[in-house]
């Protein structure tokens, strides 16, 4: 099967210093992961915020493949921590914008 590399942006919020990165995943391996998706990342778990990001718009910076989807339990625990807030945010931005 040939690889689907599509590049997303990742927020982690257990990293102590970083928290947005980009990412890539092989769709033919995980299908098409939507927006909210809990994955395994280097830098710890964390919630898809962006997709469909271009190779053109990417930071020069190395860009690593997820580990994996995250665990239910874990899902559930960043969507309860975490959701909400990214939730408010992106919608104060969204209205910032217009």
């Amino acid at each position: 099967m040939e690889e689907q590399y599509e590049y997303i942006m990742v927020f982690t919020p257990y990293h102590p210093y970083h928290h947005l990165s980009f990412y890539c995943y092989d769709k033919s391996v995980y299908g098409n992961l939507s927006v909210g998706t809990a994955i395994s990342t280097t830098m710890g778990y964390g919630i898809i915020v962006k997709k469909n990001i271009p190779e053109d718009k990417l930071p020069n910076i190395d860009i690593y493949d997820i580990g994996g989807l995250a665990s239910e339990k874990i899902t559930k625990q960043i969507k309860k921590e975490w959701w909400d807030t990214v939730l408010t945010i992106h919608n104060f931005l969204q209205e910032q914008q217009k």
